[in-house]
């Protein structure tokens, strides 16, 4: 079997998708979920550096790409998380 060599995530297509707070407005289900685990989550100073110097590498993660519905107790557990690190 042939391994798929490009993404189908182009840049294009990756631009089209919504920022965390874009996304919050958009939800229509568990939206005091999503709230309650965004204001739960905290990270500390040394979290904050560690995904910093991550980051940095060259190699280092520059964005995320999720794939997210409202009614998902993974999403709305997950997802507030996510967004935080990406603050950081």
């Amino acid at each position: 079997m042939a391994q798929q060599r490009q993404s189908v995530v182009t840049p294009e297509r990756f631009a089209s998708g919504m920022a965390w707070e874009q996304y919050l407005n958009h939800v229509k289900r568990n939206r005091e979920k999503f709230e309650h685990n965004y204001r739960e989550t905290v990270l500390t100073d040394e979290d904050v550096a560690v995904l910093r110097a991550l980051v940095e590498r060259p190699d280092g993660p520059a964005r995320v790409l999720a794939l997210a519905e409202d009614w998902c107790p993974d999403v709305f557990r997950g997802l507030p998380v996510m967004a935080r690190i990406a603050e950081a």
